[in-house]
């Protein structure tokens, strides 16, 4: 079967199919023109293989949204922060009663 039938067949392009074959995940011989010819059983296999990477791909996408969310709930403790503290100010007193330059301090 050539690249184009066996693109055809799965509804793929055939540079999808070509990077396939690349990563070794769906493997073809030449012909002696020179051409990809994959086994009958190409499709089957292509499927099983694609799968596979899509799986990979879902891991390390959930994996960046994790990181993504954790970096965002810092920056809303961040957020949250000098809210707090001038809900405690209001602006008047002593400065060394301002629990702003107080947490400043450490």
């Amino acid at each position: 079967m050539q690249i184009g039938e066996l693109a055809k067949l799965r509804g793929l392009g055939v540079e999808t199919v070509r990077f396939y074959e690349r990563q070794g995940l769906v493997p073809a011989r030449r012909s002696s023109a020179g051409y990809r010819e994959f086994e009958k059983d190409a499709p089957a296999r292509f499927a099983w293989s694609a799968l596979g990477s899509w799986r990979h791909q879902g891991r390390r996408t959930r994996s960046k949204l994790d990181e993504i969310k954790e970096k965002a709930e810092q920056l809303e403790a961040m957020r949250r922060a000098p809210e707090g503290l001038l809900n405690c100010c209001h602006g008047k007193g002593k400065a060394s009663d301002c629990p702003i330059l107080e947490s400043l301090e450490g």
